[in-house]
């Protein structure tokens, strides 16, 4: 992308270069010995003799005919022509030097680079207020090399009745103190995974932004998803990024980070209606549910953390009628200790897995467990059949 952008700006400044070039050079080369003369005596240059022109369908021959003009030299003034190529010689130049200085702009970083700003609580139609419960600690989820990144709140909007709104989606925010004095102007990225003991194989929020050096700033994430319980006991940072504006990696959280609230949540029972189970252990249980609806076919699985280890889970392998497919659905997804999974639908997008019958294939599916608190309890589960 970069690389395009700057073989299209030198492309630009060659091609506005040469054109002032050559304009200076015609204006040079372009200058007649009388061409000192003052307006009042214009500078001429003569063209040759031309007959005088018959006009068509015109009864008087002589009608078109300029006698006085005809068989003389005619008369054009220079002076006109080099002061508009003068003109356009300023014109060129100018422009030469605004993109120059665009490009420095650009390259300085100054214009081309959209940053977060402070931003205010209340700055859209809704009326946020703070929760009234508060974090336990001090919210810190990231610190280290100059970059601060900090829990400030957590906001609802009033009036919101968890069983008559079952699904508050975009109506609770999170607040975050970003502090970036690493020297560098970085591209942060904070995931949070987990709410009140229910991990997801996706997200409940991505905040994500470019931050400028030498700044303390006030941003807000809204979460757009099924908040178990409504209010909000414990979310789990299951990842933080620091890049570079060139999406180098820089730095990044080790562990997840667990943010405690005074909150007192009851989640409902999981609904495992159409589960059924596939894999066990001492560590997880899983159960799989298998979705033949034509606009959602895959499956989905219920996983259940019973150790009190943090584990992250991963496609390991997947296959359709014996034949192996790329399966999708679940990307190295946070399950912390004490967490259940309801994971995104799984399939592939592999054409043995679209043509075979959904009421006939023999669905297998491998999954395996790194545990991030001693890599001796990671494990595989073989392929289990899905269906």
């Amino acid at each position: 992308m970069e690389t395009g952008i700057i073989v299209f700006l030198a492309f630009v400044f060659l091609a506005l270069t040469v054109l002032t070039v050559s304009s200076i050079v015609y204006y040079i080369r372009f200058s007649p010995k009388d061409a000192e003369k003052t307006d009042a005596e214009p500078v001429i240059y003569e063209e040759p003799d031309r007959p005088a022109p018959l006009i068509a369908g015109n009864d008087d021959w002589n009608s078109g005919f300029d006698e006085e003009g005809a068989g003389k030299k005619r008369r054009k003034p220079v002076r006109g022509f080099r002061d508009r190529l003068f003109k356009s010689i300023i014109v060129l130049v100018t422009l030469d030097v605004l993109f120059v200085a665009i490009v420095i702009c650009f390259a300085a970083g100054i214009i081309g680079t959209d940053y977060r700003k402070n931003e205010k609580l209340n700055d859209g139609g809704c009326e946020w207020v703070e929760e009234d419960y508060s974090i336990i600690g001090d919210g810190v989820i990231y610190d280290e090399g100059g970059i601060r990144i900090t829990v400030s709140g957590i906001y609802a909007v009033p009036g919101l009745v968890p069983g008559e709104d079952p699904w508050p989606a975009g109506v609770v925010k999170v607040g975050f103190i970003v502090e970036n004095y690493s020297g560098k102007n970085v591209d942060i990225r904070v995931t949070c995974n987990s709410i009140n003991g229910v991990a997801t194989s996706l997200s409940y929020f991505y905040m994500m932004g470019n931050f400028k050096k030498n700044t303390t700033t006030q941003v807000y994430e809204d979460i757009f998803a099924y908040i178990p319980g409504y209010d909000i006991s414990q979310m789990v940072i299951d990842e933080v990024l620091i890049y570079s504006l060139k999406y180098e990696w820089i730095a990044g959280s080790e562990k997840p980070v667990f943010i405690n609230t005074t909150a007192e949540v009851t989640v409902p029972d999981p609904d495992l209606t159409g589960y059924h189970p596939i894999f066990e252990n001492d560590a997880f249980m899983i159960y799989a549910c298998e979705n033949t609806d034509r606009f959602h076919e895959g499956y989905t699985l219920y996983l259940e953390n019973r150790s009190d280890m943090n584990y992250t889970v991963d496609i390991e392998g997947m296959a359709v009628d014996g034949k192996g497919v790329t399966g999708e659905g679940i990307y190295d997804s946070l399950i912390p200790a004490g967490n259940i999974m309801y994971t995104s639908q799984i399939y592939s997008y592999d054409s043995v897995y679209d043509t075979a019958s959904p009421y006939k294939r023999e669905v297998m599916l491998s999954l395996s467990f790194k545990c991030l608190d001693d890599a001796e309890e990671s494990f595989s589960t073989g392929f289990m059949p899905l269906n």
